[in-house]
């Protein structure tokens, strides 16, 4: 039997959990898109997902707009594990582009 260890996750465009709704109103601060906030939530996540060592990882509400040193949300944490990863577009308006992604350490021979 093969074991494989799986981890899904909504990352809400990388702002970290929140509590409630309320909070979209009281902290707007955080959906500015070079937020510096953002990218600390998404080094820790690319950090736990290389320790933990997953197999296969499931993101939702991953933003394909912001960049960090020319990489997105997902290159970023793709680099940053070793793992392959794919986006697929979910939403798109004037300011985001938004989806789910799947990160594998497997070898990905269709999508």
């Amino acid at each position: 039997m093969v074991r494989i260890k799986l981890f899904l996750l909504n990352i809400e465009q990388g702002l970290g959990v929140t509590k409630g709704y309320y909070q979209h109103i009281l902290t707007p601060f955080k959906y500015s898109p070079q937020n510096a906030f953002r990218w600390s939530v998404g080094e820790k996540l690319a950090m736990y997902i290389k320790e933990e060592n997953f197999d296969i990882v499931g993101l939702t509400e991953v933003d394909a707009n912001i960049r960090k040193e020319g990489k997105t949300q997902l290159e970023y944490i793709a680099d940053t594990t070793g793992m392959h990863g794919q986006f697929f577009q979910t939403y798109k308006n004037f300011m985001i582009t938004q989806g789910n992604a799947a990160l594998t350490t497997l070898v990905i021979t269709a999508i």
